[in-house]
């Protein structure tokens, strides 16, 4: 049960760090294109939606790995 369970936590936290690439990429994008034409408040949204990112990726990442953590250490003293 543990082992599909950690699979399963496995398989998330590489889904969370795709989309999180995946979303920073744009927002990068967005951010140079808002600089060429100099608009200030899409450079501020482009730089929030990143940081967003950034800050909601860390949280799941750290989240899953505490999980990750957990179920290893009690399936290894359970032996």
């Amino acid at each position: 049960m543990s082992t599909d369970h950690a699979t399963q936590l496995r398989r998330t936290r590489r889904l969370i760090s795709a989309t999180a690439i995946v979303g920073i990429g744009a927002a990068a994008v967005w951010f140079i294109f808002a600089a060429i034409v100099e608009s200030g408040g899409q450079l501020t949204a482009a730089g929030a939606t990143a940081a967003g990112l950034g800050t909601a990726w860390s949280a799941g990442f750290a989240t899953i790995t505490s999980r990750l953590r957990s179920i290893e250490t009690a399936s290894t003293s359970a032996r």
